[in-house]
């Protein structure tokens, strides 16, 4: 049946070609973003989950940045007190040179202004390494490394209380804690020139400050080696979290393009039908002629 007021089947062809359209639009949008979400409405449920892993991978990157930055200033830390290690040996050396009673008080002067000068350099170390404007070896700052990507202060922080490296707090080997040096050197370098049983003594201060020194520098190296363990740990973490969001938010794009060639071919199809079907009522024309 022929009707002039109303084409259904050029109604129905609109209808279905501004559906099409809009599949189409929605094809054209995900292969050229490469979303599969790009609103809210595409997916309410994958949004959400999406925004949350995104959060969590953005604070699990900044989690390894920090674990990096801690990883720095324990190298540099660690590389003052190997400096330190270093004079603290070459100390001892002169220590038991000067106990030789081959030597004569002029000699042993002169061992003593050498030591004067190390004992020195040990203390500036100490007191001017730092990181980031953040003195390391006064043991006058307390470092909290936020290596979590969560507010867990139990997995998700590794505190670090500095060390006191100067010649006046090592050497009696009585270290307190894994962190802090403590004990006095009882006057590395106030020695009587003259005095064998003065050099006897250093070098058993020595001894002392160097264990102390060692002791710290495992700690370091220690903490070092976890903040390394740590830091591949969240990166795998954010490996995984990105991949699982990936899945959900991002489009298949072999999936999009067999779909947007449907949708062409589908939307040609509607155009040509909606023409022919805009045809029918002029053949009433022909009936009225």
């Amino acid at each position: 049946m022929v009707r002039i007021n109303l084409n259904l089947d050029a109604v129905r062809a609109l209808r279905n070609l501004g559906n099409t359209n809009q599949a189409f639009g929605e094809s054209v949008q995900r292969i050229s973003s490469g979303l599969r979400i790009n609103k809210a409405a595409d997916d309410p449920a994958g949004l959400s989950v999406s925004e949350r892993l995104r959060s969590q991978i953005r604070g699990l990157n900044q989690a390894v940045r920090n674990g990096q930055d801690a990883l720095s200033l324990l190298q540099t830390g660690e590389g003052a007190m190997q400096e330190i290690s270093t004079i603290l040996q070459r100390m001892r050396e002169l220590a038991v040179q000067g106990a030789n009673d081959t030597l004569n008080s002029t000699d042993r002067a002169a061992l003593e202004s050498e030591l004067d000068q190390l004992k020195s350099e040990v203390d500036r170390i100490a007191n001017v390494t730092e990181f980031n404007d953040r003195k390391l070896l006064q043991g006058s700052n307390t470092f909290n490394f936020q290596i979590g990507a969560t507010t867990d202060t139990t997995y998700g922080v590794l505190q670090l209380t500095p060390v006191s490296v100067t010649t006046a707090v090592i050497g009696s080997g009585t270290l307190s804690g894994a962190t802090s040096l403590s004990a006095s050197v009882g006057g590395v370098c106030t020695i009587d020139a003259a005095a064998r049983t003065t050099f006897l003594t250093l070098i058993s201060s020595l001894d002392d400050a160097i264990d102390d020194v060692s002791t710290q520098r495992a700690s370091f190296g220690a903490r070092s080696n976890r903040l390394g363990n740590t830091i591949n740990s969240l990166q795998l973490s954010a490996e995984n979290a990105a991949a699982s969001e990936s899945r959900i938010r991002d489009a298949d794009i072999a999936q999009e393009t067999s779909n947007f060639v449907s949708q062409q071919i589908l939307q040609q199809a509607a155009i040509s039908i909606l023409a022919q079907a805009n045809q029918v009522p002029s053949l009433v024309l022909q009936l009225l002629r």
